[in-house]
């Protein structure tokens, strides 16, 4: 399929999309493509000053405005306002896109006492998803993008240790957590069946990004330098997986890029995944449903 077929049918005008790290790297470049396409933009950021220099070279770049919703995700109550803050401006979200993560050198704890990988890279998904949910049911047919990584099919995750508390590797620790991102999709889209609502996990593939820096540095750092692609060309998947009409219908599925690959055997574990829900839900503060 040629790059302009992919792309083909994605206008998207009077569509309201949120993207969560969409102050740089993959994330920005998402949302400049999702207001070139004619979206209502909400640029998700850590804090409203990053978010709104984005704002202004997003303008810069595409002539078009967009918004800013600060939102710490490695904090629950920041979350919590953000999505407050967001509803009462926004009465429906058509796309919601889940692209923040992080990788630090060491183990980190939030201000809610959570291991700081576990918190961003995947319950920050979860809550985020559970506040917005009024919203996402509202649009006609809405999508919610989860990115994720090849990573998760070298992954294990230890459900009695789900906070890392023992032996911390970064990389090991990234890989568990985009395990969760397929694991949440797959239990997201069991209880979103009936709805207008879908659920996909997406792979942009390996891209130049200090987040992939971080996760291959140091041994895969030449595999960064030579074989990485740019962010621009790692938004294309997302966007598709967000828009395509084509796609329609498609929920629980996990995109290797522009293509529809069967997720790693642990991902497609439905006890694996309603044990992991049910875990989220106490750290988030939530009822399991």
């Amino acid at each position: 399929m040629s790059r302009r077929s992919k792309q083909s049918g994605t206008s998207i005008a009077a569509k309201t999309c949120l993207v969560t790290g969409a102050n740089r790297g993959i994330g920005f470049e998402v949302a400049t493509r999702l207001a070139r396409l004619g979206g209502d933009v909400w640029l998700g950021a850590r804090t409203a000053e990053r978010g709104e220099a984005a704002r202004r070279a997003l303008r810069l770049r595409t002539g078009r405005d967009v918004h800013v919703v600060a939102m710490d995700l490695s904090s629950q109550a920041s979350i919590r306002n953000g999505a407050l803050q967001w509803s009462r401006n926004v009465g429906r979200l058509d796309v919601l896109i889940h692209n923040a993560a992080t990788i630090p050198q060491r183990r980190l704890e939030t201000i809610d006492g959570i291991e700081m990988q576990l918190a961003v890279n995947h319950l920050a998904s979860f809550l985020l998803t559970h506040l917005l949910m009024p919203q996402l049911v509202a649009a006609p047919a809405a999508r919610v993008i989860v990115v994720s990584s090849n990573a998760h099919a070298r992954a294990a995750l230890d459900l009695t240790d789900l906070q890392a508390t023992g032996r911390y590797d970064r990389r090991a620790r990234y890989q568990a957590t985009k395990l969760a991102n397929v694991l949440f999709v797959q239990a997201l889209a069991r209880r979103l069946e009936g709805t207008r609502v879908s659920v996909n996990a997406v792979r942009p593939g390996t891209i130049n990004t200090g987040l992939v820096r971080d996760f291959l540095w140091p041994f895969g750092f030449l595999r960064w330098i030579f074989a990485g692609s740019t962010p621009g060309r790692g938004a294309s998947p997302i966007v598709r997986a967000a828009l395509d009409p084509a796609l329609a219908g498609i929920s629980g599925g996990y995109f290797d890029r522009h293509r529809l690959r069967r997720a790693a055997p642990r991902a497609l574990d439905p006890a694996l995944q309603e044990q992991l829900w049910q875990r989220s839900a106490e750290l988030a503060g939530v009822a399991a449903t």
